[in-house]
């Protein structure tokens, strides 16, 4: 079982993904677009994500309870947040998301 594991690495394209702010929902919103991958590629991809302060741009709750259009199936329209709520079909295989109590460095 193991060799086989290892056999199927080598057929993996491991990505890893850093996002800053507001370039952490960006990463998110790639994850999400992937979803709509093939099949066989889905299989084949790692996507490990790394996220700073990821900010959508408006409240998780807005997003959950005041965005209309996800309700019907059309998330992401009116908020960003929304567009990024559910992320299980997509091919994260580990994500990190880092909030920081002081200010980055510049």
């Amino acid at each position: 079982a193991l060799a086989s594991s290892s056999e199927a690495c080598r057929q993996c394209l491991s990505v890893n993904v850093l996002g800053l702010s507001r370039g952490g929902i960006a990463a998110l919103q790639l994850a999400k677009k992937l979803e709509s991958a093939s099949t066989a590629l889905r299989d084949r991809l790692r996507l490990a994500l790394l996220l700073f302060d990821p900010v959508p741009g408006n409240l998780v709750f807005t997003a959950r309870h005041l965005d209309f259009l996800a309700a019907v199936g059309m998330p992401g329209v009116l908020t960003t947040a929304s567009g990024v709520l559910d992320l299980s079909a997509s091919p994260v295989s580990s994500v990190l998301a880092v909030y920081p109590h002081e200010p980055l460095p510049d």
